[in-house]
């Protein structure tokens, strides 16, 4: 079957191109299995039933041209030979057909007889009532999986439907194992329990998840498991080609220009009246929405009194605007103070402040206090970054804008617009020739590379060309901002309980590349920390998040909880070393990491407690293998 022809688009669209599946499945309260499979005739679903240890073939969808046709074989099961009128629980069938459809489909032949303004009202029913459920269904049936569906009942007597899929079989075997390791999981068919009650669908979680050899069942939720049928599914069961070839860099291929609308700012010239005007307007609409009190001067004691006249406490969160229409956002145990003397000693242009008072942190002790406080500062934060405005906040920023930079000082504000075009070129252009550091100047260092020479003989490369190609193709002007502005760390304390910490680079306070050694199974592993908006340049949607894991086999991703890193970022995590440097290869991902590095970068120098542990031995090591600046 050729997928690149008009074929390839009636894949997965059995609840669209094919409703007789959706009644199949609805009105056979027995066991029945759904099997899609691809011939030369085209793609093929067989629908089988399954009753006292005999199985009957039912009907096959088979697509053509682009076209669906059901092949009905209810009518060919010898009566005489075939099952009796099933005696299962009636109430199962009940609650999927309305009443007013009842007894009108007796058998799959007569799909046709329905007139229009029944089939409406079924579809509708379907929709409303029993769309999730069918969904999950078809999806892991359309992705190639050998589905058995049984009905049941749950302990508690609601009506219960358990579904089974096998992994289709073929495939890259290597990346299916790497699939199945980022679910910690042995291969096996997973199994998903719908319970039906109260007119509603739900899953049961103790009987949602994978089952491995041995009768073990490991629970996992319905979303991951749709994602895993879609990592392990043929190429030939997608609308379309989802598996594209990607930018690699050992290729050839360089970094995308970045997608995001916004760039490092220097100081701003003087906005006109027109852009204040305007800036002020989506300021005022973005506080109202949120509650925050009117405009009032930043004095201390007006504030104060202000505060105490409502009676709602003096902690709570705080707006900003600036005369350039600019603004600020934050929160703070004392609102008086931290705005009415705290920042007009740092900003001599505060136009006016906006309150939040919060009652409930007021009512709070810490540190649950501040833990309050700053889940919701997040919020905001975050949200701010949508306004027509430039904020000058840090903390949670994706972009730090304005005059206020170290950054800027040690690189120009157009050298870093034209290093966000081009990462790698621009890196490989600037070389290491202003490197400050030499490879003997920390003791501390030497020592600890040496050790990991010893701890790792067979990885030690793999491990150096890693952190290499990350510097070349993620940090900006790595030569240049190394010790002040990233370090990187060799056998470094601390971890999990899990993870081990083998190295790490670590951009301004954030560990942006993280090389890991399990303590138990001494597999290494690692993450690198990424934009997410660079990374799914076309949106974050399903197929595209799909897309990038079946590109990349043994890696998953999970929310990037450092403050200083902002909205909008992540951690992909890859199972070993060959994922990790397969990540590192691809030019959306290292593109994706070079936004986050610079915009954290911009956020201030790393501390001394972090670059105190800088290892340039490991640094040069590694810059020779990854081949320099080429």
């Amino acid at each position: 079957m050729n997928v690149d022809t008009a074929e390839s688009e009636a894949l997965l669209r059995l609840q669209v191109d094919a409703p007789g599946m959706l009644f199949f499945l609805l009105l056979v309260a027995e066991t029945f299995v759904v099997q899609e499979t691809r011939s030369d005739a085209g793609l093929m679903v067989q629908a089988e039933w399954r009753r006292g240890g005999r199985s009957w073939l039912l009907g096959q969808f088979r697509w053509s041209d682009g076209e669906a046709t059901w092949i009905d074989e209810s009518d060919t099961i010898d009566d005489d030979d075939g099952p009796e009128e099933p005696d299962d629980d009636p109430a199962i069938r009940e609650e999927f057909l309305p009443e007013s459809l009842r007894g009108h489909v007796h058998t799959f032949g007569d799909i046709g007889a329905l007139d229009d303004e029944r089939f409406t009202e079924l579809e509708l029913h379907l929709a409303d009532v029993h769309g999730a459920f069918l969904g999950s269904l078809i999806h892991v049936a359309g992705c190639g999986w050998r589905t058995v569906i049984t009905p049941v009942r749950s302990p508690s007597g609601e009506v219960a439907v358990e579904v089974s899929a096998a992994p289709p079989i073929g495939g890259d075997p290597h990346s299916a194992v790497k699939v199945w390791r980022t679910r910690e999981s042995e291969p096996g068919p997973i199994r998903i329990r719908w319970v039906y009650q109260d007119g509603q669908w739900s899953f049961d979680e103790t009987r949602t998840g994978i089952d491995t050899a041995g009768g073990k069942h490991a629970s996992h939720s319905v979303e991951s498991l749709m994602v895993l049928a879609e990592q392990l599914a043929p190429e030939w069961a997608f609308c379309q080609e989802i598996d594209r070839p990607g930018g690699w860099h050992t290729e050839g291929a360089v970094e995308p220009v970045s997608a995001l609308p916004v760039r490092p700012l220097g100081k701003e010239s003087e906005p006109g009246p027109e852009l204040v005007a305007r800036r002020s307007a989506a300021l005022k609409d973005w506080a109202d929405e949120r509650n925050f009190g009117d405009p009032l001067p930043a004095r201390e004691t007006l504030l104060r009194t202000t505060l105490s006249d409502l009676g709602l406490g003096f902690a709570g969160y705080y707006l900003l605007e600036f005369t350039d229409g600019q603004c600020y956002v934050g929160q703070s145990t004392d609102l008086p103070k931290r705005v009415g003397a705290d920042h007009p000693r740092t900003y001599q242009d505060i136009k006016h402040a906006r309150l939040l008072p919060d009652p409930t942190a007021s009512g709070l002790e810490q540190p649950w206090q501040r833990r309050h406080l700053l889940a919701r500062e997040q919020e905001l934060i975050h949200s701010i970054q949508d306004v027509d405005t430039v904020a000058r906040n840090k903390s949670e920023m994706a972009v730090i804008s304005g005059s206020a930079v170290d950054f800027d000082n040690l690189v120009d504000v157009w050298e870093q617009e034209r290093w966000l075009t081009t990462p790698d070129v621009c890196n490989a252009d600037d070389g290491w020739r202003t490197r400050l550091l030499e490879a003997d100047e920390f003791a501390g260092g030497a020592h600890s590379y040496a050790t990991l020479l010893r701890r790792y003989p067979d990885d030690s490369a793999q491990l150096a060309r890693i952190i290499g190609n990350y510097l070349r193709r993620c940090v900006p002007f790595p030569a240049r901002t190394e010790y002040r502005y990233w370090s990187l760390s060799c056998l470094p304390s601390g971890g999990s309980k899990q993870w081990a910490r083998v190295a790490c680079v670590t951009v301004s306070w954030t560990e942006t590349l993280t090389l890991l050694q399990h303590r138990t199974t001494r597999q290494l592993a690692g993450f690198v920390h990424v934009n997410d908006l660079e990374l799914f340049a076309g949106g974050v949607t399903d197929r595209n998040y799909v897309e990038f894991l079946r590109r990349h086999p043994g890696v998953y991703d999970t929310s990037a909880d450092y403050r200083q890193a902002g909205p909008w970022n992540t951690l992909l995590r890859a199972v070993d070393l060959d994922a990790l440097e397969r990540l590192l290869d691809d030019t959306t991902v290292t593109r994706a990491a070079a936004t986050a590095a610079l915009h954290i970068m911009r956020k201030g120098k790393t501390p001394t407690t972090i670059s105190n542990a800088h290892c340039p031995q490991l640094v040069t090591a590694s810059v020779e293998q990854a081949g320099g600046a080429h």
